[in-house]
This record gives structure tokens, sequence and C-alpha cells, in this order.
């Protein structure tokens, strides 16, 4: 008998803190602002911190879908990474 599949809250607190916990380890304790939007958790910081983090995941872990750019519009970096 399989175990009934346990739906994961991405967005939720917990879930968020934990992200930032790790990333801020990632990005050697740089100042950065996490979020979770529709499948993706983005992070904006400097540019240094965000490409600690796109290198960082590119690395480790090749097969998830990450992005690294300036956005115009927030007049920052970010990093997004897709759960």
């Amino acid at each position: 008998m399989s175990q009934p599949m346990i739906e994961m809250d991405w967005g939720s607190e917990s879930s968020l803190n934990s992200v930032m916990r790790e990333w801020k380890r990632v990005t050697k304790e740089e100042e950065i602002k996490i979020e979770y939007i529709k499948g993706a958790y983005y992070s904006y910081g400097s540019e240094y911190a965000i490409l600690r983090l796109f290198f960082h995941y590119n690395k480790h872990f090749p097969n998830r879908k990450t992005r690294a750019a300036y956005s115009e519009n927030m007049k920052s970096w970010y990093f997004s990474l897709e759960v």
C-alpha cells in the first residue's frame, strides 16, 4: 500500500524561513529579500549575492530551473528557482 502524497506548501512562512536560512548561507550573509510567486522562489539583492546563488544551484543542482538577471523594473538583481 502506498503512502498518501503530502502536499508541500512552498509559500508557507516555515518554507520561506528555511529557504532564507539556506540562501543566506550561500550568499555569505549578504542582505537579500525572498518571496514565493506562482511556483518559484525569488531573491533580490546585490549582483554578487545573486550570482552566488545562481552558480551554487547550477553547480550542485544542474537539473533545477534557475535564472539570474538585472530587473530594470525593480532596479535590482534577482535570482529565481522553480519548485
